[in-house]
């Protein structure tokens, strides 16, 4: 994206073409929006065998985070960072909206902290798995349970006196 600035207003989000497809945020261009990719789940025509189709251009103005609008202040980079996992509701670009490579335009990007949490504990909680070559975690949970039972008896204890 060369500019910072739409070339002309974006329509309203109900008039999208294509509503509440998933993807990924790819990159984040402060301050003015980024890329995202459609995932392969995503059943428009031709989006999965064509490269150029699965890529959408997005606009801070049309970005909502927890429900709520992104502020003007707010930085973008801080918002939204690549890997997060989106809502969209898009239209074909055709260069009219936006200078960008991305066959598509977001007219409502919506994500979730709570998910980029989720996201990032599951990553996580598996390369640890990997790492050690792990299988289940009932034997890891039982051993837990047998260490804190007397600590967590007390505790309880202690509260009820």
């Amino acid at each position: 994206m060369t500019s910072s600035t739409l070339n002309y207003p974006l329509p309203f989000d109900r008039e999208a073409q294509y509503q509440n497809l998933s993807g990924t945020i790819e990159e984040v261009h402060q301050p003015s929006g980024g890329l995202i990719t459609l995932d392969k789940s995503v059943a428009i025509s031709d989006v999965n065998h064509v490269p150029e189709l699965k890529q959408v251009y997005f606009h801070r103005s049309c970005v909502y985070l927890n429900g709520e609008k992104l502020r003007a202040n707010a930085r973008l980079d801080f918002s939204l960072v690549p890997g997060d996992r989106v809502v969209v509701d898009v239209i074909p670009n055709n260069s009219t909206f936006a200078t960008s490579p991305a066959y598509w335009i977001a007219l409502s990007v919506r994500a979730s902290t709570t998910e980029r949490g989720k996201s990032l504990a599951n990553t996580l909680r598996m390369e640890v798995e990997d790492s050690i070559g792990f299988t289940s975690w009932d034997p890891v949970l039982e051993c837990m349970k047998d260490f804190f039972m007397p600590f967590l008896s007390l505790f309880y204890l202690s509260i009820t006196l």
